[in-house]
């Protein structure tokens, strides 16, 4: 079997590749994509321009049951997969289509990815056309990292609120305890959008009636730190101007439990709760704890 490296030897120059390499050989652009060196990589490419098909490339071959595209990607090489799919044929049409790496957005939603060629694959490629059409919620994927989630928010087939096997993004975010994320999720509250996909919803409820606050004070004790400063941003709403965009601290499950009520069930250091009972009762203030409080007690609770 001819190893990499003979097979890297086998190309001094763009002059030979057609001739000794077999470009038809479905392991060779992979593998050199998985080394990572873009210029041979672009030798390559230039042979798409030779009139003779057989001296031609095969960019879409897959080896290994990955596209040349997820070698490069698998072993950090961004550049070389930006090279790919902007490679072009005659005609001017991208070689590299949505079809040719199904799946493409998904992995790197789900795996993590530079964000700079996540912006390139959604908003310079066809491959953002395929945000309808994918089996997962890329946001829902991408909820382990900030930076993913920006790019995301940024195209316009991206929603919000979309549900997910009964979660929305913000759900997902708050259960995995990722500040960061729901820190981005809650900045839409802020911005002024005209479409309703494009801010996020705090009070929506899954199909056990929690909320996304519920579900933060559920993983207080798994994450503690990251949970005890999701639930602070969560609080913050209630300085928002709009009463709509606040999130509702009155609001049940399924089990008929607030998400107080939640924190204190499962030992989950809300302390003091008979203040918290009487700041619920307070006639001026129904239904609305004040935010100094109860970040006041989040915080006595995560030192013991």
């Amino acid at each position: 079997m001819v190893s990499i490296k003979s097979k890297v030897d086998l190309i001094p120059s763009s002059q030979r590749i057609g001739n000794q390499c077999g470009l038809t050989d479905c392991t060779l652009l992979s593998e050199v994509c998985s080394l990572g060196n873009i210029n041979l990589v672009k030798m390559l490419l230039e042979t798409l321009n030779n009139p003779n098909p057989n001296k031609r490339i095969q960019v879409n071959k897959v080896w290994s049951r990955k596209h040349p595209v997820e070698h490069a990607l698998k072993n950090g090489h961004c550049e070389i997969a930006k090279l790919l799919l902007s490679a072009t044929d005659s005609n001017g049409l991208k070689i590299v289509q949505p079809i040719h790496c199904k799946g493409l957005v998904e992995d790197q939603c789900r795996y993590g990815s530079d964000s700079e060629f996540m912006k390139f694959l959604l908003l310079e490629t066809d491959f953002g056309s395929t945000l309808k059409d994918v089996k997962y919620s890329p946001l829902h994927l991408a909820c382990q990292d900030a930076d993913i989630v920006k790019v995301l928010l940024s195209h316009p087939d991206i929603d919000i609120n979309c549900c997910f096997e009964g979660s929305t993004p913000l759900m997902e975010a708050c259960s995995n305890g990722n500040p960061n994320v729901v820190r981005v999720l809650l900045q839409t509250l802020n911005a002024k959008y005209i479409d309703n996909s494009r801010t996020v919803k705090v009070n929506v409820q899954n199909d056990q009636g929690d909320t996304a606050l519920h579900l933060a004070c559920q993983s207080v004790g798994l994450w503690d730190d990251q949970c005890f400063e999701v639930v602070k941003l969560l609080l913050d709403t209630l300085e928002l101007q709009d009463i709509n965009k606040r999130v509702k601290l009155d609001l049940k499950n399924n089990k008929g439990q607030t998400a107080l009520e939640v924190a204190r069930n499962n030992n989950l250091r809300f302390v003091n709760y008979e203040k918290i009972r009487k700041y619920w009762e307070h006639e001026e203030s129904p239904g609305l704890l004040p935010l100094e409080s109860i970040i006041s007690l989040l915080e006595k609770g995560s030192q013991k």
